[in-house]
């Protein structure tokens, strides 16, 4: 079954006259022997004029191939050497030019290299490589204290999501992400957290309280009494699958405010991951459409995915990935030292000293909201792929915070997917921060996706998850469900709802959480 989840791969392979001519300048060129003068051999005693002529044990030789790095008795690939396969690179990453690279995560091309300005398909694009990870100059986590600090350029992409998956299948034989994190456990784990993941396709089971799968502050209501977009609380607890089937679609652990993770006919929704037609239909989805690019052509649905940040990853899953590629999700206190952000609450967003009052926004107030200053492009002024309501209704129908300043491909009248909205990495190119005027910087912190980080105290994971910067839906992102206490009790019996220490993690802090408006990227150590 793992055909299901492989990419598009364009494998450029050495041609064979490549190979001839690697043989003729390093091997020595052998004349043919003269066997014109029949006398010349001495048929009594089996000796010849034979010099040059090959014995068999000398033809083998001459015929065997080259010795190559990464085979048996041989050092391994260094990185931007030739490789067959990932096995052969130090790095264990051969890309899809066969050449070997730093992070395994992006060896495919459709997210693996495609991150920067312009789209794949125009002529002028200049893309890199979605795995570069820029130095924090000045910054010190104290956990690695004697260790540079590395945070990646680009938010995550799907593809490279992909390709984690792809690995898992490749070592195991089916996606059991339980099984890979006991052989290769991470550094910032909660083992708690591993019920939560895939251990096959369909996989395990896990229930879930009624009280997390919708929204405990509406108990009793009807649907039309709680309003559009809320989750009604179900009458029991749900059996959920645990599967990679249902990983990064539709079906969540913990429901929040705009999550926008299905592709239900008429929900818009824009998860980034690709998954098969009969996957999607089986979960009561609809099959992504191939959208249209910008010269009139048709786009497969997997690639026009695959180059886009990643979202619809339960915070664990992003963590897990970032150890895959030999980091961590990157942290609160790193995230706000690169754009200069300070301390603020869960329900207020921006980058830097920009920030939006999410309750005033909600109310048509922008006065008590800063969207221009500091380190980051200003909110509004074209440059950051951000809006304020998720499903771009409010405040006001028309509203210019529900702007949108990406949009590609083209779904045309698909009513189940909106993915158009969120961005590959790096075509935003003014949305770009540095923390100092000569450096390298990072694109999407302001905008794109909100991003999910480790909440850090002096370098300390205190086991929550917190949110940073802006993007698609930031305001839906900030509602009351996702980022506020719940009361400790809600409604009356016999439905009455008793928070206890579990349900009582703000949601989005919550580890196997997720939503189409949060991605990540990671951080390193060296």
């Amino acid at each position: 079954m793992n055909y299901r989840y492989v990419s598009f791969l364009f494998l450029f392979a050495c041609s064979t006259s490549k190979i001839v001519d690697k043989v003729n300048t390093e091997l020595p060129i052998q004349n043919p022997p003269d066997i014109a003068d029949a006398s010349t051999v001495d048929v009594n005693t089996n000796n010849s004029n034979d010099a040059g002529m090959l014995d068999a044990t000398d033809e083998a030789e001459a015929m065997a191939p080259m010795p190559h790095c990464g085979d048996p008795n041989m050092p391994a690939c260094q990185l931007g050497e030739d490789c067959r396969s990932s096995s052969d690179c130090n790095s264990n990453a051969c890309d899809y030019t066969n050449h070997c690279i730093a992070y395994k995560s992006c060896v495919n091309h459709f997210g693996g290299d495609t991150c920067g300005s312009l789209e794949v398909e125009e002529i002028n694009a200049v893309h890199e490589t979605c795995c570069k990870p820029l130095q924090v100059n000045g910054y010190t986590d104290n956990i690695h204290a004697n260790q540079t600090v590395y945070v990646d350029k680009y938010e995550i992409t799907a593809g490279r999501m992909r390709a984690f998956v792809n690995a898992v299948i490749a070592e195991f034989g089916k996606p059991d992400f339980k099984a890979w994190v006991a052989k290769h456990h991470p550094s910032v784990w909660n083992d708690n957290w591993t019920q939560f993941l895939p251990s096959d396709y369909e996989g395990d089971s896990i229930t879930i309280s009624r009280f997390l799968l919708g929204d405990p502050r509406h108990i009793g209501e009807t649907q039309a009494q709680a309003g559009p977009g809320v989750v009604l609380v179900p009458d029991t607890d749900q059996v959920i699958s645990t599967g990679l089937d249902h990983q990064f679609n539709g079906q969540v652990f913990a429901d929040t405010h705009g999550n926008n993770c299905g592709t239900y006919d008429g929900s818009y929704g824009f998860p980034t991951f690709w998954y098969p037609a009969n996957v999607l239909t089986a979960a009561g989805e609809v099959a992504r459409p191939n959208p249209i690019g910008f010269k009139g052509q048709t786009i497969d649905a997997e690639q026009a995915l695959d180059v886009k940040s990643m979202n619809c990853a339960s915070n664990l899953m992003f963590q897990l990935f970032c150890s895959f590629d030999g980091g961590q999700l990157a942290t609160s206190e790193v995230w706000d030292y690169i754009t200069a952000t300070p301390a603020r609450t869960l329900d207020v967003s921006g980058c830097g000293v920009q920030y939006s009052n999410h309750a005033d926004l909600l109310s048509n107030i922008t006065t008590t909201s800063v969207f221009i200053g500091g380190r980051c492009a200003a909110a509004y002024g074209g440059q950051v792929n951000l809006f304020f309501d998720a499903g771009q209704a409010l405040p006001v129908p028309g509203s210019p915070l529900n702007t949108n300043f990406y949009h590609y491909p083209d779904y045309g009248t698909a009513t189940n997917d909106k993915s158009w909205i969120v961005a590959a990495p790096g075509r935003m190119t003014g949305d770009v921060v540095r923390t100092n005027p000569a450096d390298e910087g990072w694109y999407d912190l302001a905008g794109n996706l909100t991003e999910t980080v480790l909440e850090t105290v002096n370098g300390n994971f205190d086991g929550m998850f917190s949110l940073r910067g802006q993007g698609v839906g930031f305001g839906s992102e900030r509602s009351d469900l996702n980022v506020y206490q719940l009361p400790l009790t809600v409604g009356t019996a016999p439905n009455l709802f008793t928070d206890n220490a579990d349900q009582g993690i703000i949601r989005v802090q919550r580890p196997e959480v997720k939503s189409g408006l949060v991605g990540s990227r990671c951080m390193y150590f060296k």
